[in-house]
């Protein structure tokens, strides 16, 4: 029984499902209170198949807007989400100064 109840909360998260305007949009759930992380980490998911697929590439203003939107998700208790976070700031490509504030954030709100 625990074996079936773990596998209901598997997801399959398609990533070649969408596109990126619709993606950006979903950006938005990321301020959404309370914080649904299993939706989160689906569109994390998508995001980093985006990057890496190469096929739709993001222009830098959306890349900081990913980037910015996604510096609240560090404030969730979520290993997982935020595992899934610094894998997204890692692959998006943003400027030194930005990274400079996620970092204090990052480092602040885990004291």
């Amino acid at each position: 029984r625990v074996k079936k109840n773990y596998e209901e909360d598997k997801v399959f998260v398609n990533p070649n499902e969408g596109d990126k305007a619709s993606l950006l949009q979903e950006t938005r759930i990321f301020s959404s209170y309370p914080l649904n992380t299993q939706k989160c980490l689906n569109i994390l998911t998508k995001i980093v198949y985006l990057l890496n697929s190469g096929n739709d590439s993001l222009t830098s203003q959306e890349c900081t807007d990913i980037f910015f939107s996604i510096t609240k998700l560090f404030q969730s208790n979520n290993e997982q989400l935020r595992r899934m976070v610094y894998l997204v700031i890692k692959n998006l490509p943003v400027n030194e100064k930005e990274i400079f504030i996620v970092i204090s954030v990052g480092i602040n709100s885990a004291i």
